[in-house]
C-alpha cells in the first residue's frame, strides 16, 4: 500500500472504531482529501471489512480471559500478588 492509501485505510479504521457510518466516513474523507478522496465503493468496502474484523475479534479476548482465569486459580479465589510482597 502506498503512503496515501495507508493513511486513508487508517482513517477509515479510526472512523469505524469511533462509530461513524460509512457515509459519514466518506464525507470526512472527501473534505480531507478533496479530489483525491477514495471512491464510494472503496470506502464502503473497507468500512465493512473493518467492521467484520472488529466483530470477529471482539469475541476472542472474552473467551480467552475467562478460560485463562479458570486455569490460573482452580480454588475459585482471586490471587493477589501484591499481598505476597
Amino acid at each position: 500500500m502506498s503512503g496515501k492509501n495507508l493513511e486513508k485505510w487508517i482513517n477509515i479504521k479510526f472512523c469505524v472504531k469511533i462509530g461513524k457510518s460509512a457515509s459519514e466516513t466518506l464525507a470526512q474523507l472527501t473534505v480531507a482529501y478533496g479530489e483525491y478522496a477514495m471512491e464510494k465503493s472503496s470506502v464502503f468496502g473497507m468500512a465493512q471489512a473493518v467492521q467484520g474484523r472488529a466483530r470477529r475479534y471482539a469475541r476472542r479476548p472474552k473467551k480467552w480471559a475467562a478460560k485463562n482465569a479458570k486455569d490460573r486459580c482452580k480454588c475459585g479465589q482471586s490471587t493477589n500478588l501484591g499481598a505476597l510482597r
